[in-house]
């Protein structure tokens, strides 16, 4: 689920809402009814008939987004995870500034690609590490 910092989230979306404002797309009723119809935003229902028209397929199925610009994959992460217990149980437990260094600096080199704020700070962002 997205994070902000308010700490609003938007509510997630729900698979069978949206796949009911898509029949209801195909039968010939407008965008916006379909949304309101279903408890969908009108851009998300866009966004993902866009998606489904570039694919071609006559129908419609629901894809996730949960790993754009994801920096590592689970793997890595269960690596960075495993590394950071290892030191805590060795006396030598790693605080969160130096942990977001240290994925930083497992980032680079791995040759991953991290975002602007990551480069100018030299470490991990406060949103990753959550």
């Amino acid at each position: 689920m997205p994070r902000s910092k308010t700490g609003r989230v938007r509510l997630p979306v729900q698979k069978n809402n949206l796949k009911n404002a898509v029949d209801v797309l195909l039968r010939q009723y407008s965008i916006c009814q379909a949304a309101v119809n279903n408890q969908i935003s009108k851009t998300t229902l866009l966004r993902h008939l866009k998606i489904n028209r570039e694919t071609k397929e006559n129908i419609f199925i629901y894809k996730s987004n949960v790993a754009h610009r994801r920096i590592f994959s689970n793997m890595e992460k269960d690596l960075l995870v495993d590394y950071l217990k290892t030191a805590a149980k060795l006396h030598y437990g790693l605080t969160k500034d130096e942990f977001r260094k240290l994925a930083y600096q497992f980032a680079i080199e791995n040759k991953k690609e991290v975002p602007n704020s990551w480069i100018k700070d030299g470490k991990g962002g406060r949103e990753w590490i959550r």
